[in-house]
């Protein structure tokens, strides 16, 4: 997700992006009270990839002609349907009339699902245009060869094949009135 966001900054495709999550239960089970929002790893991850990108010499010139990002970091939300629940409210805040969501290949269909399931309850959202991006197809598509192969391992992986079948569950349920927000 971080080297979609920052390729679309460097071609100008996107100067506004919103870091979201808070923390949630799980993180704070496994890591203590203490532990930074999801948001502020994001955001501390993007600017990092920025700076470094300035240190090389294909990018410098590029980096250096950028106005800088427009960086909100939403971190009340603690989960998928929250996160939309805030996005939202940014949305409507900053009267922004087309979007990009970035997200996991994986996690496409139901953030669409939740962010449809918003539109059709809030009149003010009804008529923004919205794409969702796979940062897995934009990154392959942008730098073919790169990354398709760390992409393709990580679907193999057990971990991967649990998260499909959760996902695919949400999405299901979301279709059927049976989903479930967790904190």
């Amino acid at each position: 997700r971080m080297v979609a966001a920052t390729e679309m900054y460097i071609e100008s495709q996107a100067r506004n992006f919103v870091f979201a999550t808070g923390v949630t239960d799980k993180n704070k089970a496994k890591f203590g009270n203490n532990v930074p929002t999801e948001a502020e790893i994001y955001e501390e991850k993007f600017l990092r990839a920025l700076e470094g990108l300035k240190k090389r010499p294909d990018n410098k010139t590029t980096l250096e002609s950028l106005s800088p990002p427009n960086i909100i970091r939403e971190d009340k939300s603690f989960n998928t349907a929250s996160n939309i629940e805030e996005i939202s409210k940014i949305i409507k805040e900053q009267k922004w009339q087309n979007i990009r969501i970035v997200s996991s290949k994986y996690h496409i269909p139901r953030i669409k699902a939740l962010y449809e399931r918003a539109q059709n309850d809030d009149s003010e959202l009804k008529n923004v245009k919205i794409e969702f991006i796979s940062a897995e197809d934009f990154v392959i598509n942008k730098k073919p060869g790169r990354y398709d192969k760390i992409i393709e391992q990580y679907y193999q992986t057990d971990a991967a094949k649990r998260r499909l079948d959760s996902e695919a569950q949400g999405l299901h349920d979301l279709q059927h009135g049976t989903y479930r927000e967790e904190k």
